[in-house]
Parts: structure tokens; C-alpha cells; sequence
């Protein structure tokens, strides 16, 4: 599936402006009780609607004094919905790249930022909220837009560098009537893979696989071998009873399975990679896990913990689980507290949070 793509390159760096005093009201995307009920009917292969002709004047501010980080670039969501990097273990505020308004992802890797040149939009007969796909390179200071219609999901390759980026995303499919899940290795062009796939799909960390939930056609749990096109179920839970437009499988590889939100009694499900096997873990002493229904969440392999947030009440909590050997039980659970959790820092070690009063590096205890 090919498109026309557009670019245009912004000569300077864009300014960081200190001063992370931010609060948790603001950011659409970020809304993370928002569940989905609704469904698109954008057509994924349209040419593109409308030339742009944006004066860059507008977008970018020129700073001769920002020093060179481009080789400890971070990028991650505010609370207020802006963008934070960062500077010498601080985050400052970034300036937004043009167009930009709304946050698909980050790869460290390249140095890359995928975000939408829209807001989730409807047409008045449509159901599933979708957007367009942009990058900003923060190496060449260059904006390009890859997809113009019809996308409800875009995540970089973990996997990729610089000289082979490529994003998996959902595209509304109209002869579907439903999502497709593709990859994109440039802009304009999609190799699509399968077919009926909804908001919650993840990359395996070696980038070889996809993990996606279909909800409407044989509902469940599938992974995808991006190479081969081989397609496997390997479970039947779909998200019926609770869904949350930041919902996605995470792989543990370490312990050959996928973690997944579920809800009621059960906040987590594990789900087994290789056969059709699934469990609910629980405290050692056979009750519900404590915390939220997770939104975000990170598996450190290094401690064997695996570090959540979800709203708990009206707030946003981080959490941060300890499991043993087998995965069945949680050893102890630690609240860290008003946060929400929003990547890496260092991979294993330490978690970048945000709280009302701004961002911190939390490195995460060994026990």
C-alpha cells in the first residue's frame, strides 16, 4: 500500500525552555480511562487530503546556547500533554515540533518521535477515533509525514536504528470495516499483515514479532512473525470486559509470556508465548495483586519486577511488583505514589516517572 508522503526540514534545533512545573489535567491522549466504544470509517488509502504550507516561524525557536544532547536524548509526555527531554539526569521542556498534537511514540535508538499532526477525529457517521502519522528526527531536524487518514496506533520498532526504522500501526481498513495492522518502513508506504486488529498491539524486544488483540473476528490474543507472516493464537482473552485506549500486551521473554490487563479480580493475566496456557499471579498469600488496572507497563529482567501505573480513584498511581521464580506469586509490592509511569531511563534499572510537580529518574530497588 503506497501514499504520497511529505516532509520539510527545520534548520535549527528546537529550544529547550526550563522550568517543569506541570500538573496532571490536559493531555487527550493521555486520558487513560477513556474505553473504547466506538469504530472508524476513514479510508486508510487515501491520497492525501490537503497540502500543508506551515511558517516554521511559528513552531520552532532558535537558541544558540542549547548544548549538544543528542547522545542522551529522551523524549516522554508531560503531565500537562507538552513534551519533556532530557538534560544532565533533568527534564526540561521541549518545544513541540510542527504540527504536532498528539504523542504516538519514541525510539532512543534513532532519535525519532512519532506523533499525529491532528487530534483523534471522527466523521459525523464514524465510530473509532483516529489521526494521521508524523516523524520529527531530532538528528536532521527534519518533519515528514508518513500517513495522512485512518490511523489509530503507531509504535517504532525497539529493535530498529537509524538506518532502518520502521513503525508498526493500525490503519482503518474500509473494505474491513475495521483495523489493519502494517508496517512502515518509509513514508507513504505500508506492507499491511493482518487484518481485524484493534488499539492493543506491542513489539516483541528483538522485533521479530507483534503481539495484537482481535475483539471482533475469532476473538483473542495473537502474535505475528513481522518476516514470515505467520499469524498463531495463542490465547482467547480480548479485552470484552475492559479496554483502555493505552492497553497493550508486554513481553516478559525472560519467563516466555505475555502480561495483559484484565479487570475485576483479576487486574493482570499472564499469557503463555508458546502454548495455550494462562494465569492470573497473586500475592503469596492467595490474594488479588494490590494497585490499579495497569495502562503503562515495564518488565525489568534484571530483578524480575514489573512496574505498572493505572488510575487508582482519581489519580494516577505507579507501582512496582516483585515476583519469584515462577511468576505465579508477587513477593512484595511497593506504592511509589502519585505518578505516572512514562519509560525507561536505563533499560532494567531505572524508570523515568511523572508527578504533578514534575519528572524524576526513579531507579528501581534490587529487592
Amino acid at each position: 500500500m503506497r501514499q504520497e508522503s511529505q516532509k520539510w526540514n527545520v534548520t535549527t534545533k528546537l529550544t529547550f525552555t526550563q522550568g517543569v512545573s506541570i500538573s496532571f489535567s490536559s493531555f487527550f491522549f493521555h486520558v487513560h480511562s477513556i474505553f473504547i466504544v466506538l469504530a472508524v470509517i476513514l479510508g486508510a488509502c487515501s491520497t492525501l487530503a490537503e497540502s500543508f504550507s506551515p511558517s516554521l516561524d511559528n513552531n520552532v525557536n532558535i537558541d544558540s546556547s542549547v548544548d549538544d544532547i543528542e547522545t542522551s536524548r529522551i523524549v516522554i509526555v508531560g503531565a500537562n500533554g507538552g513534551l519533556l527531554t532530557n538534560r544532565d539526569d533533568i527534564f526540561f521542556t521541549q518545544e513541540l515540533p510542527p504540527r504536532y498534537e498528539l504523542y504516538w511514540d519514541y525510539n532512543v535508538a534513532t532519535k525519532m518521535l512519532a506523533y499525529a499532526g491532528s487530534e483523534y477525529h471522527t466523521l459525523p457517521e464514524a465510530t473509532w477515533s483516529v489521526s494521521d502519522f508524523w516523524s520529527y528526527d531530532y538528528q536532521s531536524n527534519v518533519a515528514m509525514r508518513w500517513w495522512s487518514s485512518g490511523v489509530g496506533r503507531v509504535l517504532w520498532d525497539p529493535s530498529t536504528n537509524f538506518a532502518n526504522a520502521r513503525a508498526a500501526l493500525i490503519v482503518f481498513n474500509a473494505d474491513n470495516n475495521d483495523f489493519s495492522l502494517g508496517i512502515a518502513n518509509s513514508p507513504g508506504r505500508v506492507r499491511m499483515l493482518a487484518d481485524h486488529v484493534g488499539y492493543a498491539f506491542s513489539w516483541s524486544p528483538d522485533g521479530t514479532e507483534i503481539a495484537f488483540v482481535r475483539q471482533s473476528i475469532d476473538p483473542g490474543i495473537y502474535v505475528l512473525n513481522v518476516e514470515q507472516t505467520d499469524v498463531r493464537k495463542v490465547s482467547d482473552f480480548s479485552y470484552k470486559s475492559i479496554v483502555s485506549i493505552m492497553d497493550q500486551p508486554l513481553w516478559i521473554v525472560n519467563h516466555d509470556i505475555l502480561a495483559v490487563a484484565d479487570s475485576g479480580d483479576r487486574p493482570l493475566l499472564f499469557v503463555s508465548l508458546h502454548d495455550t496456557s494462562e494465569f492470573a499471579p497473586t500475592t503469596t498469600d492467595a490474594n488479588t495483586i494490590p494497585g490499579p488496572r495497569p495502562i503503562k507497563m515495564l518488565w525489568s529482567p534484571n530483578y524480575n519486577q514489573l512496574i505498572l501505573s493505572g488510575e487508582s480513584g482519581v489519580i494516577m498511581e505507579t507501582w512496582i511488583h516483585n515476583f519469584g521464580s515462577n511468576m505465579y506469586e508477587v513477593n512484595k509490592s511497593v506504592n511509589l505514589g502519585h505518578a505516572s509511569l512514562e519509560g525507561w531511563y536505563e533499560y532494567g534499572e531505572s524508570v523515568i516517572l511523572v508527578r504533578p510537580d514534575g519528572a524524576e529518574i526513579y531507579s528501581l530497588p534490587k529487592s
